[in-house]
């Protein structure tokens, strides 16, 4: 399965739930980091490598019209914080996981967007879609 992922919000505020079901996925990362100050990506970049989170095949930094990028890449499923994106991901009828924080935005769902509240929630969904 082809993954999309969103970098702020999703990836460092997991870090450690999220490399248990990497293994075997093809991940996207799809970030608008990057987009204001050019050196976050260069510093993103070393922290993945001393963390051991050098796991994406692909990288997108600046992206602001993420839904383009999925379809672009054929990705199956988008991981993203904002409510917004998810969206209009969405709209392009790619599925969408709104990884939902306690205080943010409610979105229904629908056959193209799921809302969940961690990564074990995640994980289990995404195993869920493959069989």
């Amino acid at each position: 399965m082809r993954i999309g992922i969103d970098l702020d919000g999703v990836v460092f505020d997991s870090e450690k739930e999220y490399r248990v079901y990497a293994e075997g996925h093809i991940l996207v990362l799809i970030t608008a980091q990057g987009g204001i100050n050019k050196d976050m990506i260069k510093i993103t970049e070393e922290r993945f490598k001393n963390e051991g989170m050098d796991i994406f095949d692909k990288s997108y930094w600046a992206t602001e019209n993420k839904d383009e990028v999925c379809v672009e890449e054929n990705i199956d499923i988008m991981i993203d914080d904002s409510n917004d994106k998810c969206e209009s991901i969405a709209k392009s009828k790619i599925k969408t996981i709104y990884l939902k924080d306690a205080p943010s935005y409610d979105l229904e769902e629908n056959d193209y967007i799921k809302v969940l509240y961690n990564w074990g929630e995640i994980y289990r969904y995404i195993k869920k879609l493959g069989k």
